[in-house]
């Protein structure tokens, strides 16, 4: 301890002092000490450790030995080292620590603990503390969400117990937290404030870990379950990593309910496009999720939902799936925040019948962008598997779990916010216009809605745009050039504006080609291969062996120059998706044949 400017008094009843600390830098600091306690205050946090592995931080400290010695650390914050590798959460919170000196027959020291939250609330536990063992109760009664958080508000209840044993490696918390009247607003949750609503929520968490490697260590989460409002989910978690690279094993099941009761549950704003939802039948979910990081290709992912009989019987006028069929307006926000609105339909003159979209372009888009299209319902679990797989692989998100008919869903009904509430509803309108509409109607609108380029939409205006043609004169190369637009085309339309590309898109787009060629979509001798330049190059008359065999600039296995821009839309023409076996439409045949 490294101390200066130390100042002390002695009275006749008091000890008074002053000192400025540098090693640790603590500021300036002050004391009161006599027969009736002490107190030391500074004007910035110390580390006081209490094991090797965990220390508090606060800047206050006293002493009272009356009626039995109590030790007090006020405004404490928790640094945890080796057990979790990290700061413990809510590292925001104050604590008001009060430690009694004298032990019990066990070696404990009774323990008052104050969680002091930014809100201004505070929330009392008592139990007992040694250097191994510690347990800790608390029970609340109608406290003020509010004083947690100023972005929520209601009244919260709790019964909840936490036990640790740090010579045995383990901690528990279990018990239950009830909120009334909750109303929450998050930017990840939803646009506006979500409530109120009823929340009950129960179970048992149990963290183990090595006493002797405590980044070895396994957390399950058993006998759980959570209720808003009537829909109750039973919840089961384990993460592992006792052993080597974490394991993930979880699984959901909501129980049966009558459709009316479950739409009554979701709690206000949270699907807000969709309302006011009336619903007539019964429903109920169960799903789950195995990973294990060592063998990623063992993902294991499930979902069930029980919908056979499920109606809707009324929805926000907002969402009109007859206009779909004559004309509609659709709105696109653009990156300065700008609402593009246009008026789009079957009678307006950018619009192109399915029939008249070369059947190249609906081979190229279904095996980049869902290759499972002809045969999911909208949501495709295959697809969301190879994604996250893909995304743990890589290490980055590199690749989005949405069908068509998601992504369609985004362009018709609503915005590209990234919150829970927009996903939700994306799921919601995808099932139901999966009901509305047949697949080759799905696909018309995608073609014709989607978008290709910064204030580009529909493949009309980018076959007009790009190259200067109707969609029906495309040759193969640029039909593959406009399809991989797609998953970025704000970030690739300026290969097109320059008229060239980079190599790590021409790799791609001719690793497309390939895969066309090889589902038999496509005939060998009716492309050439694509160089950054030749897109806007002449076409030769006859396409000799070298124009079509020769690897041109760009095609090298690999070959990357960017993050896929909006990789939330697609899944990037990978072979192993389960495609239908569709009617070939070679190029050259006069038009598209869905099975």
């Amino acid at each position: 301890l490294n101390m200066r400017q130390v100042r002390l008094q002695l009275t006749s009843d008091e000890l008074q002092g002053t000192w400025r600390g540098e090693a640790p830098l603590m500021g300036q600091c002050g004391l009161r000490a006599s027969l009736e306690g002490a107190k030391v205050s500074c004007e910035r946090d110390v580390a006081i450790p209490v094991r090797e592995d965990v220390t508090l931080i606060g800047r206050e400290l006293s002493w009272v030995p009356q009626p039995t010695p109590t030790l007090y650390l006020n405004g404490l914050t928790a640094q945890l080292k080796g057990a979790l590798g990290a700061r413990l959460p809510f590292s925001h919170l104050r604590a008001d620590l009060s430690l009694g000196l004298n032990k019990d027959k066990q070696g404990a020291r009774p323990v008052n603990v104050t969680l002091r939250f930014p809100g201004g609330g505070a929330v009392q536990a008592q139990g007992s503390l040694s250097r191994e063992r510690g347990e800790l109760k608390t029970r609340l009664a109608n406290f003020p969400a509010s004083a947690i958080s100023q972005r929520a508000n209601g009244l919260i209840s709790a019964d909840v117990t936490l036990s640790v044993s740090m010579s045995a490696g383990e901690a528990r918390v279990e018990g239950s937290v009830t909120g009334r009247g909750l109303r929450v607003e998050h930017e990840a949750l939803a646009e506006l404030p979500v409530g109120p609503f009823e929340l009950d929520a129960r179970g048992r968490l149990n963290l183990t870990w090595r006493p002797e490697d405590r980044s070895r260590w396994r957390l399950n989460l058993s006998d759980a379950s959570l209720s808003v409002g009537e829909a109750t989910t039973s919840l089961r978690l384990e993460w592992d990593q006792l052993s080597g690279l974490p394991r993930l094993d979880a699984s959901f099941k909501m129980k049966r309910l009558a459709a009316q009761r479950f739409a009554d549950s979701i709690p206000p704003n949270l699907l807000p496009h969709l309302q006011p939802l009336k619903l007539k039948g019964v429903v109920a979910f169960k799903g789950g999720l195995k990973l294990d990081m060592a063998d990623l290709k063992s993902t294991a992912l499930t979902f069930k939902a029980d919908l056979r009989r499920l109606k809707v019987l009324e929805h926000s006028d907002q969402i009109d799936f007859k206009a779909l069929k004559e004309s509609f307006i659709t709105e696109f926000t653009m990156p300065d925040g700008e609402v593009f609105v246009r008026e789009v339909g079957p009678k307006n003159e950018r619009w192109v019948p399915l029939a008249e979209v070369p059947p190249l372009l609906i081979q190229a888009i279904i095996a980049q962008e869902d290759g499972g299209f002809y045969k999911h319902k909208g949501i495709s679990l295959f697809h969301l598997r190879g994604s996250l797989v893909r995304n743990l692989t890589e290490g980055r998100f590199a690749r989005g779990g949405s069908t068509l008919t998601m992504q369609l869903t985004r362009n018709l009904f609503l915005n590209k916010k990234k919150n829970l509430s927009r996903k939700l509803e994306e799921l919601c309108l995808t099932w139901y216009l999966e009901k509305q509409l047949s697949k080759d109607e799905i696909m018309e609108l995608y073609v014709n809605v989607v978008e290709f380029g910064p204030n580009l939409f529909g493949i009309k205006e980018a076959a007009e745009r790009y190259f200067n043609k109707l969609p029906s004169e495309l040759r193969p190369e640029e039909i593959v050039a406009i399809t991989r637009l797609l998953p970025g085309p704000r970030l690739y339309a300026k290969f097109f504006e320059r008229k060239r590309l980079s190599r790590a898109y021409t790799s791609r787009l001719n690793r497309l080609l390939a895969l066309l060629v090889k589902r038999g979509h496509l005939k060998p001798d009716t492309f050439r291969h694509i160089t950054p330049t030749n897109l806007w190059e002449p076409y030769p008359e006859t396409l000799g062996e070298a124009t079509r065999g020769e690897k041109p600039e760009g095609a090298e296995d690999g070959a990357d120059g960017g993050a896929d821009g909006g990789a939330e839309g697609g899944v990037e023409f990978e072979e192993e998706l389960d495609t239908p076996q569709l009617n070939p439409s070679l190029w050259g045949q006069p038009s598209y044949q869905a099975p």
